[in-house]
């Protein structure tokens, strides 16, 4: 969680989203104006820290980071634990996808992706 950002991300109004790991990363990021919390590292808090956590900030919306994997266990648990979003990075979109230039294997991935989000919100 970086404080210098909100002064930059208010005066251009934009949406801040700080990337905290520990229950007072999140009670300072609150308490600063965050209305939405990155989780990270994901692979490392994993589903059963919010679920531990999430009670404590009914205000809050979570958004893991950092290692969510393209199955529908990993992704269905977060959304399990009350997630409002994943974050996706090199588990999607991998250095050999975009040096390969495999675009068509990154839409396809990117289809599944959205896919197991839709089914594990319903």
């Amino acid at each position: 969680m970086v404080e210098e950002v909100i002064a930059v991300a208010n005066k251009n109004n934009m949406l801040w989203v700080p990337g905290c790991m520990t229950p007072s990363e999140i009670i300072r990021a609150e308490n600063l104006g965050a209305k939405v919390i990155k989780l990270f590292p994901g692979n490392l808090l994993g589903p059963s820290f919010l679920s531990g956590i999430k009670e404590l900030f009914p205000n809050l919306l979570f958004m893991p980071t950092g290692g969510v994997e393209l199955t529908k266990e990993n992704i269905g648990g977060w959304f399990k634990a009350g997630v409002c979003a994943v974050g996706m990075g090199s588990k999607l979109i991998s250095k050999d996808v975009m040096e390969g230039k495999k675009y068509a294997e990154l839409t396809e991935a990117t289809k599944e992706a959205i896919a197991i989000v839709n089914a594990s919100r319903s």
